[in-house]
């Protein structure tokens, strides 16, 4: 990561430049440029974005609709409930639990009538299965490497406007 200051012709304000290199195979390389505001604090928002996506996959394991409503847009919401509604109907739950993160980037910043939009792609290693809702039984091979890219927005708190898995590899773990 390459951080360079420079000042632009419109606003004279100076800025952060993140250049990222990704590399989609062995020969190609992609750099991204993403401009964030001088004040901008990395390091405590990548913090907030990962607490955000473990609180929501919290809240939609315990059935939270009220705080899950409190931390998404109304769309993606509506398709966590509905998903919530259907493991009640039919006494299921959904375990999600220890999560380790293993990657987080910062793929687009933007300011929209006074709302701030941040596109990130995030790695995450987590504990997924359904079980019957009383069931005590772990089960221990059913961890999930996956890649989402999220979107966050922040008008007045910062919420999870998108979630969109681009990958998904199960970590199966022989007993």
């Amino acid at each position: 990561m390459i951080l360079i200051i420079y000042q632009t012709k419109k606003t004279r304000k100076k800025k952060n430049v993140i250049t990222i290199k990704k590399q989609e195979s062995e020969k190609k390389n992609i750099t991204i440029n993403v401009e964030l505001p001088l004040d901008f604090n990395i390091k405590e928002f990548e913090y907030l974005a990962k607490k955000l996506y473990s609180d929501m996959q919290t809240y939609f394991m315990n059935l939270e609709y009220e705080k899950l409503e409190h931390i998404l847009d109304q769309d993606l919401y509506k398709q966590f409930a509905t998903q919530m509604k259907l493991l009640e109907k039919n006494s299921k739950c959904a375990i999600r639990e220890n999560f380790e993160f293993i990657d987080f980037k910062i793929n687009d910043f933007k300011e929209i009538n006074n709302k701030i939009v941040i596109n990130t792609s995030l790695g995450v290693i987590e504990d997924k299965y359904t079980s019957s809702m009383n069931s005590k039984v772990k089960k221990d091979n059913c961890s999930y490497e996956s890649y989402y890219e999220i979107i966050y927005i922040k008008k007045e708190e910062w919420i999870i406007n998108s979630l969109k898995l681009i990958y998904s590899h199960s970590n199966r773990k022989k007993s």
